[in-house]
């Protein structure tokens, strides 16, 4: 399950990444720096399939290591940042991956005391819709913040997803079984 979640988190930055609207350029040139450098993503994920109660997870990515915490608890996961890399660099090259996407600024703001450049982007593929916001650094070119809403229909339904990444005193967790 940490792994699903993970190559979650990463899908939900990489759609620009293989879309061929060059609006969405400024995504594919920040995508996957967060998998470059220690860093934290906090995540909270409401959807159909959770009852609609949110749920809460943490990852760390360090150089080498991935660290996941589910439920309260630390896990190393067996997908590195660099394999996650190798995931993100063999979809880009697979024709059949490529998604239907859209982009275009929406405006600047201050995210934690930091300019950044807010983007929505919708993407569609035949298995779901989506919609998200990112807040893109202005100094680091990095991932702050994403909200996305994604529709798969049927029984798996729709999915609220909200990704905070920070990059100071990221270190390994204590207590990672």
């Amino acid at each position: 399950m940490p792994v699903a979640r993970l190559a979650a988190a990463i899908v939900l930055l990489t759609g620009a990444a293989l879309a061929a609207d060059p609006s969405c350029k400024p995504l594919l040139d920040t995508n996957a720096q967060y998998l470059k450098i220690p860093t934290h993503v906090y995540s909270t994920v409401t959807a159909d399939y959770t009852g609609g109660k949110p749920r809460n997870s943490q990852t760390i990515y360090l150089i080498d290591k991935t660290y996941v915490q589910i439920d309260g608890k630390w896990r190393v996961s067996p997908v590195t940042p660099k394999k996650m890399l190798e995931m993100l660099k063999d979809a880009k090259a697979d024709p059949d991956s490529h998604t239907d996407s859209t982009c275009r600024v929406v405006r600047d703001e201050v995210i934690n005391g930091e300019s950044a450049t807010l983007y929505s982007e919708h993407r569609e593929t035949q298995d779901e819709k989506s919609d998200s916001q990112i807040w893109i650094s202005k100094s680091r070119g990095l991932p702050l913040k994403l909200e996305a809403t994604t529709d798969r229909g049927g029984p798996n339904g729709k999915r609220h997803t909200l990704l905070r990444f920070e990059y100071t005193n990221v270190q390994a967790p204590a207590g990672v079984q």
